[in-house]
């Protein structure tokens, strides 16, 4: 009897499971899988209105929910479509599930959590605070300019405002010291005053 060892077949790509989200309102519904176009959309959401979205393990449910709630023409973001096509394809195949060691970089030291601090306790990292510190940094890259626009909408405001306030004394003093003259009122320059008739 001879021991013969397989090869594992190479056939068979191995794909790392995402999670899916579905944005129902917003800048552009539709369906992604990367995570920073969810924070794109919900920091212009705060400057202009709300957005409405969830997050899906299972591509099926995530796809039908999204025709359910956006129609059949929604969006579909090009690499969640790649990687539906893939993860298709690979169940297409029957591909033993075999779960995949992922390393993930050490941040840097900081009071706020890591990637890694998030998936080692058991939080997902894309829910809650994450997801909070995220939107408070790509707010902070926009804020000097959102600043330098209010400042120039204020000052343009208050300027407005002091010139119509300006406006509105000089008329009440013109009023006030509105004192009529005849032609024949006169005086000289040691101050005496018309001469008697």
């Amino acid at each position: 009897m001879t021991d013969i060892k397989l090869a594992p077949n190479e056939d068979h790509e191995i794909i790392q499971q995402k999670p899916i989200y579905v944005v129902f309102d917003g800048k552009l519904p539709g369906v992604y899988i990367s995570f920073e176009e969810i924070v794109a959309q919900k920091i212009d959401a705060k400057l202009m209105g709300g957005i409405s979205w969830k997050k899906y393990k299972d591509i099926d449910e995530a796809l039908s929910q999204a025709r359910k709630i956006l129609g059949i023409n929604y969006y579909l973001e090009p690499a969640a479509k790649e990687y539906i096509q893939k993860c298709k394809k690979a169940k297409g195949k029957k591909t033993p599930e075999i779960p995949i060691k992922t390393t993930i970089k050490e941040e840097g030291y900081s009071k706020k959590p890591t990637y890694k601090e998030c998936l080692t306790k058991g939080v997902d990292p894309l829910d809650g605070e994450y997801i909070d510190w995220k939107i408070i940094e790509k707010f902070k890259e926009a804020s000097p300019q959102l600043k330098k626009e209010l400042k120039e909408e204020i000052l343009k405001e208050l300027k407005q405002e002091m010139d119509h306030k300006f406006e509105q004394i000089k008329k009440a003093v013109d009023e006030k010291l509105e004192v009529s003259f005849s032609n024949l009122d006169t005086m000289d320059l040691g101050g005496h005053g018309q001469p008697d008739e």
